[in-house]
């Protein structure tokens, strides 16, 4: 790339940069200001699902793969429906967010995707160079959704929990969800002494994201979240036994004996969640590895 200074570089393509660049290109003062985007890998899979409050008719209802209206929470002691009016709650998924984003923007006049990583930002004064596998680049406004959670997590001076979750993509044969409303928290599980929920996100009869989430100083082994989710599903009558299954990865098995399909994706990912007083708190979204 022989153009190596911009008036804007955003440093990571997931949802943070993305939605920065559609709040740049639709304000037409910055018209003639060059931009740059930098991601390290191919956007274009399902790495990631959003769920979020937001008022009808959002920018991204066109994409949604579910929004709700209605919602429920239940204790041991507690179950209420409620509605959510004025506002509603929704599903994206990652795939159809980047290629929306892309579809629109890539190929305006000064917006530039780099598909490269960045290996160090060092700023001088007024300017800074953002080093990458592909070059280095100077402009005077870096954003970096970069994070490095360590420094936050080693630090000693606050605790920090995190919450952390898996989540399951099924689908049954038979019946199995009530579409019309979200299962927003189910503490109906085992706490074991934390604070643990489950999510259901039902997209229709049939189909459903099953999350199995925690509040807590320390990871479970990956095997305890999936056990999570299992007895959740068999105390809701879904008995189908599952297996062990990459990440993101879709597996079609039948079960000879019920005669039941069950297609399974999983999405993981932990948040850290860091309470820096009792009034504030801020919470960081990566990957986790397994």
């Amino acid at each position: 790339m022989k153009q190596n200074y911009f008036d804007f570089i955003i440093c990571g393509a997931g949802a943070s940069g993305l939605l920065l660049l559609k709040a740049i290109r639709e304000d037409s003062f910055f018209n003639e200001k060059s931009i740059l985007i930098i991601e390290k890998e191919i956007k274009n899979v399902n790495d990631r699902t959003w769920s979020y409050w937001e008022s009808p008719n959002g920018s991204f209802d066109s994409i949604l793969s579910k929004k709700w209206s209605k919602a429920n929470f239940c204790s041991e002691d507690f179950d209420s429906d409620f509605d959510l009016n004025p506002y509603q709650y929704k599903m994206l998924r990652s795939a159809a967010f980047y290629q929306s984003i892309r579809n629109k923007y890539s190929k305006l006049k000064n917006t530039i995707f780099l598909h490269a990583e960045v290996k160090n930002i060092d700023s001088k004064n007024i300017m800074t160079e953002v080093i990458t596998s592909e070059g280095k680049f100077q402009s005077k406004k870096v954003f970096n959704s970069l994070f490095d959670p360590k420094p936050m997590i080693n630090q000693k001076k606050y605790p920090v929990l995190q919450q952390h979750f898996v989540g399951w993509f099924i689908k049954t044969k038979k019946p199995s969800f009530d579409s019309s409303k979200v299962f927003f928290m189910d503490f109906n599980i085992p706490q074991v002494q934390e604070t643990r929920f489950i999510y259901v996100l039902p997209i229709d009869k049939h189909n459903a994201l099953v999350e199995y989430t925690l509040f807590s100083e320390n990871l479970l082994h990956f095997d305890d979240y999936e056990t999570g989710i299992k007895a959740y599903l068999d105390s809701k009558g879904i008995t189908e036994l599952y297996q062990s299954f990459d990440y993101d990865t879709k597996h079609e098995l039948w079960d000879n004996k019920e005669d039941v399909r069950k297609i399974v994706k999983k999405d993981k990912e932990v948040l850290p969640w860091k309470d820096f007083n009792k009034n504030m708190a801020v919470s960081i979204e990566y990957n986790l590895e397994y």
